[in-house]
């Protein structure tokens, strides 16, 4: 058997491949990475990842990440994040579903531009990317608190079904 971190390691090409090739995707389509260096380190910060300016924390660890195209589409999103959080800001405390909604917007073409079709999300034989499956969720979802409310006003689910998913099916329709 394989050491656990043996399969991290094996998971680093595709990590790699993830955040060079975004960081090209978004300087194509939004604007240059405006810092000097960008740093990634390997550590559960309790979620799929965390972003500050110039940072990225997540773990490569395959139980928070599951999928083939779990950790590159946490690496792309996060990176993401360097533009929609770090540069183009917004208060996040009070409307996470502006800079999430956008960071998962995006994450979607550049997962395409990355890995082509093969970057699609199967959930029992139905394909699509995120952005598809998002539009999906909101419309067989039994209920939906407002989009914009701070982040300490959700309950339960509603935090991810929102700020996650629905507010990439807003964009999507703006």
């Amino acid at each position: 058997t394989r050491r656990s971190s043996d399969l991290n390691k094996a998971r680093i090409p595709r990590l790699k491949k993830s955040i060079t090739g975004s960081l090209d995707y978004f300087k194509e389509k939004l604007y240059e990475y405006p810092y000097e260096n960008l740093t990634y380190v390997d550590f559960n910060p309790g979620a799929r990842g965390m972003e500050l300016p110039r940072l990225v924390i997540m773990s490569l660890d395959k139980s928070r990440l599951r999928g083939k195209w779990g950790l590159p589409m946490a690496a792309i999103h996060e990176t993401a994040h360097q533009w929609f959080y770090a540069t183009i800001a917004t208060n996040e405390a009070f409307e996470p579903w502006l800079d999430e909604g956008f960071a998962s917007y995006v994450t979607d073409p550049a997962m395409k531009r990355i890995f082509g079709e093969a970057g699609m999300i199967d959930i029992l034989g139905v394909r699509g990317s995120f952005t598809d499956l998002s539009a999906l969720t909101v419309r067989l979802a039994k209920s939906l608190s407002p989009l914009a409310v701070a982040s300490s006003h959700f309950h339960n689910d509603d935090y991810f079904l929102n700020v996650y998913v629905r507010s990439v099916a807003v964009i999507k329709t703006l």
